[in-house]
């Protein structure tokens, strides 16, 4: 009537790597904001020490991090982007199919580093 069920490894690494995220999160929002020596039940409160601007750029930071971390295969296809309008310049005597093709070398690179 049930049948086993098989637990892909592949989901499990992933659901560990994100409570292993949310569990950093909440430990850096604990370091920074909540005094570690309070019971959990009592009111939440600002440390005397506590910096916020550092905390924000703290946060901040991780966060462009993350959006600017380049793989190795969108630096190659910006590579190649670069090269590729580089050719058209010099091979192509019109300045307005040089432009249309480098637009569109820009565009096609774009939509491939955005659904990476």
């Amino acid at each position: 009537m049930f049948q086993k069920s098989r637990v892909d490894p592949e989901s499990q690494t992933e659901k560990i790597e994100k409570n292993r995220k949310v569990l950093e999160y909440l430990v850096m929002r604990l370091t920074f904001i909540n005094p570690i020596h309070l019971p959990a039940m009592t009111e939440s409160y600002l440390r005397k020490d506590f910096h916020f601007a550092m905390y924000l750029a703290y946060a901040y930071g991780k966060v462009l991090k993350k959006f600017f971390q380049l793989s190795l295969l969108s630096l190659i296809m910006l590579l190649i982007l670069v090269i590729t309008a580089n050719l058209i310049f010099e091979v192509v005597p019109s300045m307005e199919i040089q432009m249309y093709c480098v637009f569109s070398c820009i565009f096609v690179v774009l939509i491939i580093l955005i659904l990476l």
